[in-house]
């Protein structure tokens, strides 16, 4: 069993910093009343006008590249904001059309989709998207399938593992596995939506989250293995939680880790299959 991977530049690690530039579909599929509730579309839509623009920042001001797994209807709707990320360098992935959930929709509904999301981002950014993120963490059976058939050469969905494998009947296709724990929203989003209670408000205490972010990636670093960091616009740009991922961006810069964007991590991983990894 392969227990972890010799990383390039003789790194410890591998971490994987990756934006969901979600805005207001996620909330949208939560609920009917969403798109008729301006409050519930405003916590959405203040990605485009805060949001971004300050990850845009945090990413530069670190050297990083991201992954920015985006939806088909957000290159549409918001192209200024996702050509923005690519004229900085950062990987532009598949997360659906509109947020939809994978593992309520048949096969030949995902395909339409996929297919659809992969045409809107080419026009959009000039190039042909080649990862995977399931809007809502969820797919049947067959939907690694369709992405392997779409020519896509990675997925970033399962919770199954701390380095990527590889998955698909070609044993060619990559999964790079993630961890809730490593997700903004886990800590700060569970009160939002018209659909949640009123004045049970559960975020976290910042310090901390924060606290939490450092402990999974000096523990990913320390065993040699594949930290995949989440952010989205909506949920950490505000003017105090931004703060926090540029803490936790500063502690990754300074640990022994190679960062690089899922497209980056999958083509390493295809093309150093040694057989010498387990110990």
């Amino acid at each position: 069993m392969i227990t972890h991977f010799k990383w390039p530049l003789e790194k410890k690690s591998a971490t994987m910093v990756t934006i969901e530039l979600d805005g207001e579909y996620l909330w949208i599929p939560l609920s009917e009343k969403v798109k008729t509730t301006p409050k519930s579309m405003s916590v959405g839509t203040y990605a485009w006008k805060r949001g971004a623009k300050r990850i845009l920042d945090s990413l530069e001001e670190h050297e990083i590249r991201a992954t920015v797994f985006t939806p088909g209807a957000v290159a549409q709707n918001y192209p200024e904001i996702v050509r923005a990320f690519v004229e900085k360098g950062h990987e532009i992935a598949l997360h659906g059309w509109e947020h939809e959930n994978f593992g309520l929709l048949e096969e030949t509904e995902q395909k339409i989709i996929i297919e659809k999301s992969i045409d809107e981002i080419c026009k959009c950014t000039g190039k042909v998207p080649v990862g995977f993120r399931a809007p809502e963490g969820e797919m049947t059976p067959g939907t690694l399938g369709l992405l392997e058939e779409a020519g896509l050469l990675y997925d970033n969905s399962f919770h199954d593992n701390d380095i990527p494998y590889f998955v698909g009947e070609k044993g060619r296709f990559v999964e790079i596995p993630m961890r809730w724990e490593l997700h903004d929203l886990v800590y700060f989003a569970f009160c939002w939506g018209p659909d949640y209670p009123i004045g049970e408000s559960r975020v976290s205490d910042y310090r901390q989250a924060v606290g939490n972010f450092k402990a999974e990636a000096k523990a990913y670093n320390d065993f040699g293995l594949c930290c995949v960091l989440k952010f989205e616009p909506a949920i950490i740009g505000n003017p105090g939680r931004i703060a926090l991922m540029n803490d936790v961006l500063d502690y990754v810069c300074n640990i022994d880790t190679w960062i690089a964007t899922g497209e980056q991590i999958a083509l390493f991983v295809r093309e150093d299959r040694k057989k010498d990894y387990s110990e």
